[in-house]
Order: C-alpha cells, then sequence, then structure tokens
C-alpha cells in the first residue's frame, strides 16, 4: 500500500507522527481543554487522530496540525501558564510546547504534509473501480520521481523558509553532543564534526525521502512484473510477428492452464481484425475487454478475452481492505455477538456492496422465502 510505506519510513518519522497524536490526546482527554484550542482557532479544521486501519488519517492529522499550528502553540502556553491547573497537568503542555518549538518539527510538518496529500490523492485513485495495472506503475513512477525531487538542496531550503515563517524559530535544536571513545592510533584532529543543520538534513530529512524512494520502488517491481506479461496486448498493432509471438508464448508459460499453446495464433487474428478496426482501437486492458464484448466476439478470440479477464482481475491495491475493517464494528455488535464466520462474512460483502444492494428488488425474494418457510398447510 502507497501509505503504508510513508507511515513509518524512518525512526523520526515515527516520532513525529507519535507527536502529532499525543497534540490530539492531550485536548480530546478533556472538555476544557478542547474548548481552549477552539476559542483559539479561527478555521473549521479540528485536529486529528492517528488510525491505525485507515492511512488517510495521517495526511488529516499532519494537514490540520499545519493549519492550527498557532492555535496549538497558543492554547498550550495558556494551558501551561494557567493558575488553576496543577502542576502535573502543566507538564504535560510544556513537554509538547518544547518539541512544538523546534525549527526541525515545523520542516517535518510542511514535508509530510505535502507528501502525505501525494500519497492520499494517489491512494483514492488506486481504489477506483476503473484502475488497471499499467496506471497503478505509472502512479508509482510518478511517485518515485516526486518523492526524488524533494532531496534536492533547493527544496530543502524552501522548507526551512517555510518553517521559520511558521515556528519563529531560526536556530536548529542542540543536542547534547557524545564524544566517541578514540581507538588508541586516533586523534580529534580528523574527526569531523557537523553543525545541526547538517545532521538534521542528513540524519533525518534525507533518511525519510531515501526509504520512502526504496520503498516505492520495491512495491512498484511486483508491478512491473505483471506488466512486462501483459503490457503486450497494449501494442499488438505495433509488435512484429517475432516480438509478437514471444510475448504470446511467455504469458502462455505462464498461465498454461488457462492459455493453450495456440494463443499467439489467436493473437496474429487478433492483431488484423484491430487493424481493421483502426478508427476504434482500444487504449486500455479495460476497453479491450469492452471492445470484445461490444462487437460480440468473444466466440472467435475466446483466449483474448481470458487474457484480459486474468489481468483486470489481479487487484491493483489492498486499500479497500481499510473500508470492510472499518465497517466491523457497525456490522458485529452486541446484538450479533454470536455470528459465525460465514454469516459474518456474508453482512460484510452486503455492507461492501451497498450501491449494488439498493438496486436489488427484494419482493420477489421476501415472496419465495415465506412461502417456503410457511406453516400453513392447504386442507
Amino acid at each position: 500500500m502507497v501509505g503504508e510505506c510513508a507511515a513509518d519510513s524512518s525512526p523520526e518519522s515515527t516520532a513525529f507522527f507519535c507527536l502529532m497524536q499525543n497534540i490530539y490526546v492531550f485536548f480530546s482527554s478533556s472538555t476544557n481543554r478542547w474548548m481552549t484550542f477552539i476559542s483559539h482557532t479561527s478555521t473549521n479544521i479540528t485536529l486529528k487522530r492517528k488510525s491505525d486501519t485507515r492511512w488517510s488519517a495521517r495526511y488529516d492529522m499532519c494537514f490540520s496540525l499545519l493549519k492550527n499550528w498557532d492555535s496549538v502553540v497558543t492554547s498550550l502556553i495558556n494551558i501551561r501558564d494557567s493558575t488553576s491547573e496543577k502542576a502535573i497537568t502543566k507538564n504535560e503542555p510544556n513537554g509538547i510546547f518544547l518539541h512544538l518549538n523546534k525549527l526541525e518539527t515545523a520542516i517535518l510538518v510542511l514535508f509530510w504534509s505535502d507528501v502525505l496529500e501525494r500519497f492520499n490523492l494517489t491512494n483514492k485513485k488506486l481504489q477506483s473501480i476503473s484502475i488497471d495495472l499499467i496506471t497503478v506503475s505509472n502512479l508509482y513512477s510518478s511517485l518515485i520521481n516526486y518523492v526524488k525531487q524533494l532531496r534536492s538542496t533547493s527544496i530543502f531550503e524552501q522548507y526551512e523558509k517555510k518553517a521559520l515563517l511558521l515556528s519563529n524559530v531560526k536556530e536548529y535544536h542542540e543536542n547534547r553532543k557524545k564524544k566517541r571513545k578514540l581507538a588508541h592510533d586516533e586523534t580529534r584532529v580528523n574527526e569531523i564534526v557537523q553543525d545541526s543543520r547538517t545532521k538534521f538534513r542528513v540524519n533525518t530529512y534525507i533518511e525519510i525521502v531515501d526509504r520512502l524512494t526504496s520503498e516505492l520502488e520495491r512495491r512498484k517491481i511486483a508491478y512491473d512484473e505483471i506488466n512486462n506479461n501483459f503490457g503486450f496486448l497494449f501494442n499488438l498493432t505495433k509488435l512484429n510477428s517475432g516480438e509478437l509471438t514471444n510475448c504470446a508464448n511467455s504469458l502462455h508459460k505462464k498461465y498454461k492452464t488457462d492459455l493453450p499453446s495456440s494463443f499467439a495464433n489467436e493473437c496474429f487474428h487478433f492483431k488484423g481484425y484491430l487493424i481493421s478496426k483502426s478508427k476504434t482501437q482500444p487504449m486500455t486492458i479495460l476497453e479491450m475487454q469492452q471492445f470484445i464484448i461490444e462487437n460480440k466476439v468473444q466466440e472467435v478470440f475466446p483466449y483474448i478475452e481470458i487474457a484480459t479477464r486474468v489481468f483486470l482481475s489481479i487487484p491493483a491495491s489492498n486499500c479497500s481492505a481499510e473500508r470492510s475493517f472499518s465497517a466491523l464494528k457497525r456490522i458485529k455488535n452486541y446484538l450479533r455477538s454470536k455470528l459465525n464466520e460465514e454469516l459474518l462474512n456474508d453482512y460484510a460483502i452486503l455492507h461492501i456492496e451497498a450501491e449494488l444492494v439498493k438496486t436489488i428488488e427484494f419482493d420477489e425474494v421476501i415472496e419465495k422465502f415465506a412461502s417456503t418457510k410457511a406453516r400453513k398447510k392447504c386442507i
């Protein structure tokens, strides 16, 4: 999943998301604190919490903190300096404020808001009904190129300038330096000491970008492998005889039970059919499937139709699983606590396919069920 690789790309990003979660928990755990925050905010966007099942919640959480940065800081200061609060209660907002009052935190808020926005929109596209693996692979490639561009020094300097305006903090946080033990033949003269800015850029910012890139590239490999098997179907009219034969035979070897050895011969025939229909050539696999059905040539090209169905049946992502898990509490409530697995799965399918269920006429089904289960007997 795209959102998953963005969630915990490094220890620093994990600590950053934990900080945002702590901010939400601190304000939401008390009505008084929440009202204090609401009184200082001027936007309709409130703080969001992290969700374990919806990766888009991380974008909502980061975006809401960015929009309410000044409100959160002001609320923390007011609670910390309040005379009516206990000393223990004041320590928590003070600790959160010290973490927020850093240039590094402001840079990460801006960086993750931009990155997660792109990842969130891509995730939504991956969940669309008409998505195919070619589009998925292209979207992954675009994300990889986008993340690689963030590695440049000029982009980092832009985030620095924005973070300075956001937090009004001009210097990086100075951590306590630990001196490394030297070997017997080593001196500290040759030791390179990095300043706080370089250390943050190299050890945190670039590390996050590199991990995101490597994770995206690792996920893209699986899509590329499938696309290499079926990709020739997009370019049937452009391939020569040798290339078409090799691609068709390669796909036959991977799906021997579904495609016969004469699959290459059928591809040649279908290529000629597409050339004869030059004005209405399909552009995607889904269009090719619809093209075969609309022209009613399934019997002429049965295995081309099977190959397109196999390709279209391969899931583009596992993002749709988030929807069913998020609805599980509504499906299996205390009134249905003793549901068996089969019935629970049926309920989940009905909930997930709610739009389709609404179009079904149940009168005939109910009458049939009533007549089958009727206890009345004709005399």
